[in-house]
């Protein structure tokens, strides 16, 4: 049942959101426009960095290249010095064979050769092939 009293609907409004004035709105203009210019400069710092970086790696890969080049050059020139030294001792070595079958040819060898045959003469050539390999030993020690 309804009561004596009326109920009056009321409604409540809300105030109205506080529009932001001119000084404000330049107060926070001026803070974006800050915050702009620092996120600007962290990238332009940042972008310098990165091409300092650039430059460095750039500055040590030409290094190593050149360090490459010149051990490759050397290593070159090394092998062509090894190359003409075993030419070298490739023809000494030709030259001292036929000197020495020249040798062995000869009419002295011969008659060495038979000679060779005898006992004394087997002793002999022991005891100086003995000295010989021994001569031999100590040189290839040292």
């Amino acid at each position: 049942m309804p009561s004596g009293r009326s109920h009056a609907h009321s409604t409540t409004v809300a105030p109205a959101a506080k529009q932001p004035g001119p000084v404000d709105l330049l107060v926070a203009l001026q803070g974006a426009c800050e915050r702009e210019r620092e996120a600007r400069d962290r990238l332009i710092q940042a972008r310098d960095e990165l091409n300092d970086r650039d430059e460095r790696f750039a500055a040590l890969e030409a290094e190593l290249w050149q360090r490459c080049e010149d051990h490759e050059r050397r290593a070159r020139a090394e092998v062509g010095r090894y190359e003409r030294e075993s030419a070298h001792l490739r023809q000494e070595t030709i030259r001292l064979r036929v000197r020495l079958d020249r040798i062995h040819c000869s009419p002295p060898m011969r008659v060495y050769a038979r000679l060779n045959r005898l006992p004394l003469m087997r002793y002999i050539a022991a005891r100086r092939t003995r000295k010989y390999e021994a001569t031999v030993r100590v040189r290839l020690r040292a």
